[in-house]
């Protein structure tokens, strides 16, 4: 299935670029330097072309962050020594 047959934005290269003004547009409202350039968030101003249903299914599919229980973690960096933050 395709993304549009999912329901999901067009969200391609090519696609954001023909609706730039329409999903970028309103959010350079006001800037005026290269600095308020670089704080745009374009994660959140994406997630807002999704509906809610959508930010869902994407936080399921692909979440943001995961629980990992500690001591793999740990292990994880003592077995790798350039990981090692007490070196």
């Amino acid at each position: 299935m395709s993304q549009l047959e999912l329901g999901w934005p067009a969200m391609s290269d090519e696609a954001l670029l023909c609706g730039l003004t329409k999903w970028l547009g309103p959010y350079l409202f006001g800037l005026s330097s290269r600095t308020d350039l670089q704080r745009i968030n374009l994660a959140k101003i994406f997630e807002a072309l999704l509906t809610w249903e959508q930010r869902r299914e994407l936080d399921r599919c692909a979440p943001t962050h995961m629980a990992v229980p500690v001591a793999s973690v740990s292990q994880s960096i003592t077995a790798i020594p350039q990981l090692r933050p007490w070196r």
